[in-house]
Parts: structure tokens; C-alpha cells; sequence
């Protein structure tokens, strides 16, 4: 679920911040974005603890990422939001309006299995789907990751981003 940057800097440009090495997303008026500040001590590394998601129209860090994103082709961020808006428009005539409407209510969060140990993550979701795959094992539910009455499970080096509600 996307939610509002933590600070703008001006029209132009978003902070985000993932608290707590936790996985976050921030609006963003833009569909190019780049770093062009760093925040954190962290690295930002593009399509490892950062990236966008164009789905929802936000930027993602993880891992102690924080920095200000700016768009990097220029363009008015009017005009690529109302992109984003026809995608979406035309995404909807394909019949999953309702999936849509689900999928904005989801929290994500990161669950990793480090050294093949069973972890449990703690959520209070009844349904969740495996959204970004982030270990060099395959998750497959109900093998090496699930959801039960106590929560996100992973299990024999299975790790990735889920999203849940």
C-alpha cells in the first residue's frame, strides 16, 4: 500500500525512508525516478533496497534506505500521473476492478529465512501473496512459505516481499 512521502522537497522531488530496515512505499508524482540525494548511511542501490513500482505509482525502499527521488526524464509529473491513471483505467476494463480494490487496502512486508531456518514474520493478514522474490531459492506456498492463525512463515532459505490483508 502506498502511502504519502515523508517529506516533499518541492514539487519535483519525494523523500522516502525505510524506518527500521523495514520495506516502505511513498507516492510519487513521477514514473522515472532516481536518487539524487542520499539520507541514509545505507547504499541506495536501485532494484535491490529501492526501485518503483508502477502499479501504484510509488517509490519502494528497503533495507535502511532513505533518499530524496526526482523524476530523471524532466517530464511534468501532471501528464505522468495522468498516465498512470489511463494505465490503470484501461488495466480496469480487463474485468479485475475488485482485485485492484483489494490489492490498495495491502500492506507489504520483506520475510527472509536466513541460513534455511524457519522464520516467522509478524502479521495479522489472513490471506497474503508473494509479490517480489528476494532469496536465490524459489518460494512456493505451502513448501517454504505461508500464512497460518500466527502469521507470515518462511522457511528453507525462502525470502521475498509479500503483501497481505
Amino acid at each position: 500500500m502506498a502511502v504519502p512521502a515523508h517529506a516533499r522537497h518541492d514539487d519535483d522531488s519525494v523523500e522516502c525512508r525505510s524506518s527500521g530496515y523495514k520495506y516502505n512505499e511513498c507516492e510519487a508524482p513521477f514514473r522515472h525516478p532516481q536518487l539524487v540525494q542520499q539520507l541514509s548511511d545505507t547504499e541506495c542501490v536501485v532494484n535491490q533496497n529501492w526501485g518503483y513500482n508502477r502499479d501504484n505509482g510509488a517509490i519502494w525502499v528497503s533495507e535502511g534506505c532513505a533518499g530524496v527521488f526526482a523524476d530523471s526524464r524532466g517530464q511534468d509529473s501532471r501528464n505522468d500521473r495522468d498516465d498512470r491513471h489511463s494505465d490503470r483505467d484501461r488495466h480496469d476494463d480487463r474485468g479485475d476492478r475488485g482485485d485492484r480494490n483489494d490489492r490498495s487496502r495491502e500492506e507489504v512486508v520483506e520475510c527472509r529465512s536466513s541460513g534455511y531456518a524457519f522464520t516467522r514474520c509478524d502479521v495479522s493478514w489472513r490471506r497474503a501473496r508473494l509479490i517480489e522474490q528476494l532469496s536465490g531459492t524459489r518460494c512456493v506456498e505451502d513448501e517454504n512459505w505461508g500464512i497460518d492463525r500466527d502469521g507470515l512463515w518462511v522457511d528453507k532459505g525462502c525470502g521475498g516481499r509479500f503483501a497481505g490483508h
